[in-house]
């Protein structure tokens, strides 16, 4: 996989202070997290790669791997026992676009971690 398929990849402490994490780290398994903190990664999921590793190194299920990786989806939410699946569309404000072709963000949320996946770039995750 590509270093173009990370995105972002940080471990958020509860008082909101961000370690960050490189690709190479992640690649090779999840990093221990502490208490009280979560992971969330941030990827491109037209990355190389990216399926197998939400379910070799991110340990999930290859039916939600595939909700997360489709194409065409719609605004939804499903739980799967431990965390949940949602797919949201946001305003494409991206230059030479037209604002109502919608851009998809896929979110894997548990207790301890967040994964988050879109094609595009999308204004809301530069704020």
């Amino acid at each position: 996989m590509s270093n173009t398929t990370l995105i972002n990849a940080f471990e958020i402490a509860p008082d909101g202070n961000a370690q960050p994490f490189e690709w190479a780290t992640l690649q090779s398994g999840l990093p221990p997290i502490a208490d009280g903190s979560y992971l969330w990664v941030h990827l491109d999921w037209m990355g190389d790669g990216v399926r197998d590793w939400l379910i070799n190194v991110a340990g999930i299920d290859a039916t939600i791997s595939d909700t997360l990786s489709t194409r065409g989806t719609r605004p939804a939410v499903f739980f799967y026992d431990p965390g949940y699946s949602l797919n949201l569309r946001g305003v494409n404000l991206n230059a030479h676009n037209d604002p109502a072709d919608m851009i998809s963000v896929r979110f894997w949320v548990t207790a301890n971690m967040v994964i988050t996946l879109r094609k595009q770039p999308l204004k809301a995750f530069d704020d």
